[in-house]
């Protein structure tokens, strides 16, 4: 039979709101179904009011009067996805894509079946070909756009959400897809239009908000992330990820008691919850609570021994208690993990740098340039180690490449002073400096006073040579 087929259900894990739960008007007065057509029709119609129950009845009548329904076994399936049943779903999918292997919603459904287990280039592959048999399905575009951000192509992710939006204007879950990848392009001028897009079309999607808040965080809107986290809350009170992105904005405007009390509220939903234990360490490092840092990094490496942050915040805080041995241990543990991870690298390099291994610092330093050429102050640190190997050349390079970001830091305009003068540029290290001493702080003025006495003595020297 030619029985119609639903729309594909909402991606589970996408930020979609939940489908009401079982209790819908019900259809107790209508006559039953008489054949397999009916029965999935009046299945589809109470699906989309969120009756479960009900629609899940229509569709096992419809395989009771057609057992080899194609469309009526796609449907069970996506109600057994729905509820988390991914067995039963994979069978019903399966048997769907063997009496109709063109049947476009079936392969959606295969594909968010296989990325709710992980298996995220399958789902890739069945999303592409229900959009080869279907291009005109928005939801299918945005479940692969989804796919597409988790494996790292945010391009692909952008691409795909863009289309989605483009065939239905009114897909809160597009924008609010391509907002986070863009947001993890860099894009946060995009990533705010489109998470602003996506809760003018859905005022009630509580982590759109959070997420918004978190963006206008990063650009130092903390007024307007405190405000968007804030309302996340509000909407809903039991998610813990919502509580630790609030603290996040509450770390980032100094109320660090108010910071540890929302990620501890969010252990309190989820004991298990791994970035709310290490944002926890971060709000007690920050606040001097070495031991209760050291704690909570801990825990997030106990409930996910695979954490490489875990690791490399535990290293920060073992090199403050004295334990660089430890510390080592933990940045070398962070990079095994995560080898794409900068910080990783930019930590064990300072490790290595307050061991005296200058070889090795040079690497990693040189490594985590390579993968986040705008690591802030990295320049700086392979600069300074350069000039104890007697690089003078490369550590300008690196003092200049810091100084074009960041041209307030004061010490950086006194190490490239020190460079020019033992290279011989009087002029432009005198200049140098002039700066370092009109930026640094009082309490460090002293400090200088070596510096100058190089710089003097240098000159000194080049014009007797003269």
């Amino acid at each position: 039979p030619g029985a119609a087929v639903a729309a594909p259900p909402l991606p589970a894990g996408h930020d979609a709101p939940a489908a009401p739960t079982a209790g819908a008007p019900s259809d107790g007065a209508e006559p039953e179904p008489v054949d397999a057509d009916a029965a999935v029709v009046r299945g589809n119609a109470r699906l989309a009011r969120g009756d479960l129950d009900g629609a899940l009845a229509d569709y096992e009548r419809a395989l009771a009067l057609a057992p080899e329904d194609a469309a009526a076994h796609a449907n069970r399936g996506s109600i057994r996805q729905r509820r988390g049943d991914l067995d039963g779903a994979l069978a019903d999918t399966m048997r769907a894509l063997e009496l109709s292997p063109r049947l476009a919603f079936a392969h959606h459904n295969l594909g968010l079946i296989r990325e709710a287990r992980g298996d995220l280039q399958g789902a890739l592959e069945a999303f592409t070909r229900a959009l080869e048999l279907d291009p005109t399905v928005a939801a299918t575009y945005g479940s692969r756009g989804h796919v597409r951000q988790a494996l790292g192509d945010l391009a692909g992710a952008i691409e795909d959400h863009t289309r989605a939006l483009e065939l239905d204007p009114r897909e809160a879950r597009a924008a609010n897809g391509r907002a986070n990848a863009r947001r993890l392009q860099g894009d946060l001028a995009g990533a705010l239009t489109d998470f602003t897009r996506a809760l003018e079309l859905d005022p009630t999607a509580a982590t759109v908000f959070s997420n918004r808040g978190l963006v206008r965080q990063t650009v130092g809107d903390l007024d307007g992330a405190l405000a968007d986290t804030s309302r996340a809350l509000e909407l809903d009170p039991a998610d813990a990820q919502l509580h630790s992105n609030y603290g996040l904005v509450l770390h980032a405007r100094g109320d660090l008691a108010g910071a540890i009390a929302a990620h501890r509220r969010a252990l309190e939903l989820a004991p298990a919850a791994v970035k709310a234990h290490n944002n926890l360490g971060n709000a007690l490092l920050a606040q001097g609570d070495l031991a209760g840092a050291g704690a909570a990094f801990s825990r997030a490496i106990e409930v996910d021994p695979a954490y490489a942050r875990g690791f490399a915040n535990r290293s920060a805080v073992r090199q403050k208690l004295g334990d660089l041995p430890g510390a080592l241990e933990d940045a070398t543990r962070a990079i095994e993990l995560e080898p794409a991870f900068a910080g990783g690298w930019a930590s064990r390099g300072g490790l290595r740098r307050a061991q005296r291994d200058l070889p090795g610092a040079l690497e990693d330093f040189t490594r985590a340039l390579e993968l986040d050429p705008t690591f802030d102050g990295i320049h700086a640190h392979r600069g300074q180690v350069r000039q104890s190997l007697g690089d003078l050349e490369g550590a300008l390079g690196d003092f200049d490449a810091d100084l074009r970001v960041a041209p307030r830091r004061w010490e950086s305009w006194a190490n490239r002073a020190s460079v020019l003068s033992r290279l011989g540029r009087i002029g432009p290290a005198e200049e140098s400096l002039a700066r370092a001493l009109a930026l640094c702080p009082p309490s460090a003025r002293a400090g200088l006073a070596g510096l100058e006495r190089q710089v003097r003595q240098a000159a000194e020297r080049a014009r007797a040579s003269q």
